[in-house]
């Protein structure tokens, strides 16, 4: 998973460089947050009764978000461990000649 250059100075993106599993659970997080927010609004302007459900997706949503925060973190560790591995052998490749 190598990621496209950018910018000196600027910072990655994560976008770019998630994996599948985290740009599905950090996209699911967003639509459940907004139909949370929908629901809530609703429910503020009296068209609806929806207060349980409102709770419950914006609960979802951050679940979700949080969730995504930890797929990354994981692919994120993965893809360290990859770098490091190729580096090591080859250092014990270079001290044994």
């Amino acid at each position: 998973m190598s990621s496209p250059s950018r910018p000196p100075g600027s910072a990655p993106d994560p976008w770019a460089g998630g994996s599948t599993a985290y740009r599905a659970t950090l996209v699911a997080g967003m639509l459940l947050l907004a139909a949370g927010v929908v629901a809530a609004i609703l429910t503020a302007s009296g068209a609806a009764d929806a207060v349980a459900p409102a709770t419950v997706l914006l609960g979802l949503g951050i679940l979700l978000h949080l969730i995504s925060i930890g797929v990354r973190m994981r692919d994120v560790r993965v893809a360290l461990a990859a770098e490091r591995t190729p580096s090591s052998t080859q250092n014990a490749k270079d001290t044994d000649t």
